[in-house]
């Protein structure tokens, strides 16, 4: 199991949870899903009337394609022959330490830095390669997948996709790690202005930072997230991750924040109580659900 060396700055390096704490967490995860389960059941069969034709911040067109919320994939793909690069930041510093001497925390060190690249091979199916640093690991996590979208709203009642791929730990002084990421997401548009997802994501390698042996070599969590178009070019966003199986980090992972859209381009925003953001850290939640840090996500259609 792979170890951090350092903490999130809470001052102390998180534990195992106990037996209690554990039975509550899952009773509460169980909880959320089935009311997450419950919305998304009520969207898909809504009438028609509901649930109009996306709007202009989906039109590939005029503006950017948004594949994904910050880190969590759409189950809507851009249109085939897209191409479309991401970068990711994220502070290590939590936003309410030093926010100002420190820049909200972009001034402190230790930022994770995605970079991505995703290409349409058809309207249904799309590849993506990610990497992310080894600022604060022992490793820098390469990510290798891809979705294939079974279903179309405006041929069906929803967006569902299925998604899959390969993640590589490397690290030059300790060995190669390697892990397998599954996904299904499940989407709808609500009055042209609101699209909504879910799914659940499995990870068979998680990096949790207790590295005791007795975390269980696997995450599953739900998925969630909101987009909401606030006006032509400007959406809130939000999207969760919700542990529920295997190893966690003792609190769901949350983000939220703004996102432009422009001729080719999302610029997001970002304020988040996890500073990891790859699908094996995704799957196991977050350490803390409070202190959160700031980021901003940029993407690039091509």
């Amino acid at each position: 199991m792979r170890n951090y060396d350092v903490d999130e700055g809470d001052g102390a390096a998180p534990v195992q949870p106990k037996r209690g704490e554990t039975v509550q967490h899952r009773l509460t995860c169980a909880s959320i899903v089935i009311v997450v389960a419950a919305v998304e059941l009520a969207l898909c069969l809504l009438p028609p009337a509901f649930a109009d034709a996306p709007s202009a911040g989906w039109d590939p067109e005029t503006y950017a394609v948004a594949d994904r919320a910050f880190s969590v994939q759409y189950p809507r793909l851009p249109p085939q022959g897209s191409l479309i690069l991401s970068i990711d930041h994220r502070a290590f510093q939590p936003m309410d330490e030093k926010p100002f001497s420190s820049l909200l925390g972009f001034d402190s060190g230790n930022l994770t830095i995605g970079l991505g690249v995703r290409y349409s091979l058809l309207d249904s199916l799309d590849i993506g390669v990610e990497r992310y640093n080894a600022t604060v690991t022992d490793y820098d996590t390469y990510e290798f997948n891809s979705r294939f979208q079974l279903l179309a709203e405006d041929r069906g009642l929803a967006d569902i996709a299925i998604g899959g791929g390969l993640t590589w730990f490397d690290a030059e002084s300790l060995s190669d790690e390697y892990g397998g990421m599954a996904e299904v997401l499940i989407g709808r548009t609500l009055f042209g202005k609101l699209y909504v997802t879910s799914g659940v994501m499995y990870h068979s390698r998680p990096a949790v930072m207790t590295g005791t042996e007795d975390v269980p070599h696997y995450s599953a969590a739900v998925l969630a997230t909101a987009n909401l178009l606030v006006m032509e070019r400007v959406a809130l966003v939000t999207e969760w991750s919700i542990p529920v199986a295997g190893a966690w980090e003792g609190s769901p992972a949350w983000s939220a924040g703004p996102k432009v859209y422009s001729f080719g381009h999302t610029f997001s925003l970002v304020v988040s109580n996890a500073h990891d953001i790859s699908d094996d850290r995704l799957a196991a939640g977050s350490t803390r659900w409070n202190h959160p840090i700031f980021g901003f996500t940029i993407t690039r259609q091509l």
